[in-house]
């Protein structure tokens, strides 16, 4: 982690120390974060709900349609709402331990 964080713990991205003073920043993309999360996943929930209904589920589209609804709820779940929770707490891999930086090479 030596490499990933500075002597005073803030996070060193490309070789640059982020500067101080990025609570507001943080706080705005953790907001857009939650807003698309909680906007879209009851969505997606419903959307699936809908397509396994017991007239529709009988055909192959709608099974498709329900896979792909349920699969874009868990790529909503671990692409906005984890890292808008993450972001409201401020958590990062300074202070939030290795599995923060196995989450993020995991996105890239």
């Amino acid at each position: 982690m030596d490499d990933l964080c500075s002597s005073d713990g803030r996070l060193i991205i490309e070789g640059l120390v982020q500067p101080d003073g990025s609570q507001t920043r943080r706080t705005v993309i953790a907001s857009i974060y939650l807003i698309i999360a909680c906007i879209s996943i009851p969505i997606c929930v419903f959307d699936c709900l809908a397509f396994c209904r017991r007239p529709h589920i009988n055909q192959s589209c709608y099974k498709l349609l329900a896979i792909t609804a349920a699969l874009d709820a868990l790529n909503l779940i671990n692409n906005a709402l984890i890292p808008g929770i993450l972001s409201a707490l401020n958590v990062t891999p300074c202070n939030g331990g290795y599995w923060t930086v196995y989450f993020g090479f995991y996105h890239i």
